[in-house]
């Protein structure tokens, strides 16, 4: 069953179901629907909780909608011989090709990921302090726009609600932690300085709060980190060799 409008495509075989959407208002209704009509197992609650995660790592405001989905969400669903839910899988693919560029570009009136913005107002004392997170105006990938908040919507307990979701679908604390520190990282990323340091307009980074940040969160040494962000490894014939960065190519990569 397609319905192109609505942005749904179903595939219903014996025993499970293919659910491929690109709207996420329309994804949350069906997986509603399926797990009510198909529920008893208790599967079916983690199932619909994963709704949360996805929004929250795969969604962002645009001009146009306030949560729009980045990845369309290909979700197989299994059913018993009595009909209920017993298992699913959920895959992601990206939707447009400028998936990866929101992380670091976002137009006036637009926001990054939800979840970028639910961690900084959301993430507990102890968390902020191991992450050192500050607010969303201190980011330069977030700062790009003056939108920082969704009208209706409060990102503190979108946070709350997320971790939730994650505790029901077993991702382990040890995990969670890795990932916001990850998140943390890609925005102190964000706000790394660099220097020219010679007359071929090279650079490095420098040694300030953010790269300090970065190579504590990622788990690295800050000179390997200035390394890995001012040069880069060709490969030519049997030999490699370590090119140095100028400012326009860092700017590209970042």
């Amino acid at each position: 069953m397609v319905c192109q409008d609505a942005g749904i495509v179903v595939d219903m075989h014996v025993n499970f179901l293919y659910l491929w959407s690109w709207k996420t208002e329309t994804a949350k209704i069906a997986m509603q629907y399926l797990a009510a009509l198909g529920g008893g197992s208790g599967i079916e609650y983690e199932i619909l909780k994963t709704n949360p995660i996805l929004e929250a790592f795969g969604n962002a405001k645009t001009l146009r909608n306030d949560n729009s989905s980045r990845f369309g969400k290909l979700i197989e669903i299994h059913f018993s011989d009595t009909g209920k839910i017993s298992g699913a899988k959920i895959q992601t693919c990206k939707l447009i090709f400028t998936t990866e560029s929101r992380v670091v570009q976002c137009a006036e009136g637009e926001r990054s990921y939800h979840i970028f913005y639910q961690l900084c107002a959301g993430a507990p004392h102890v968390l902020k302090e191991k992450l050192n997170l500050k607010d969303v105006g201190e980011y330069n990938y977030l700062k790009q726009s003056t939108c920082y908040s969704i009208t209706g919507v409060d990102d503190s307990e979108q946070f709350r609600i997320v971790k939730e979701a994650l505790d029901v679908v077993h991702i382990s604390k040890e995990d969670q932690e890795s990932v916001f520190a990850m998140l943390a990282a890609v925005l102190w990323l964000g706000n790394v300085v660099f220097t020219i340091i010679d007359n071929e307009n090279h650079v490095e980074a420098v040694a300030d709060e953010s790269l300090i940040n970065v190579a504590k969160l990622i788990g690295c040494d800050t000179a390997d980190l200035n390394l890995a962000l001012s040069t880069r490894k060709m490969r030519v014939g049997n030999d490699n060799i370590v090119q140095k960065l100028t400012l326009s190519q860092v700017r590209i990569l970042l």
